[in-house]
């Protein structure tokens, strides 16, 4: 595996942790020149869409805001969902649903 300050043992281990059926979600957020926000985790290399895993029972929308309040502080109501990306695969994380807003 690669992308991530965790060994492979370190990884596959994290993962066995999660949920059997995980959920992410994403959001798109523009400030008032039309610029996107970006994160760049510390897990992993590169920048992504800030949010991140949906727990248990719990709705995209509502898990991707409490995602972005956790990592950076930012208190946003997101608006419609622009994507669904189901049933991709990602190496040893197996299958998942992938869901921005």
């Amino acid at each position: 595996m690669k992308d991530s300050y965790l060994s492979d043992d370190e990884l596959k281990a994290f993962i066995a942790t999660l949920p059997t059926r995980r959920l992410a979600a994403g959001a798109l957020i523009r400030n008032e020149r039309g610029e996107m926000l970006l994160v760049k985790p510390n897990y992993k290399d590169g920048w992504i869409l800030p949010g991140g895993t949906v727990e248990a029972g719990e709705a995209p929308k509502p898990g991707c805001e409490r995602e972005i309040v956790e990592e950076l502080g930012l208190d946003v109501k997101l608006g419609r969902v622009f994507a669904d990306f189901p049933r991709l695969v990602a190496g040893c994380v197996g299958r998942f649903d992938l869901l921005h807003v």
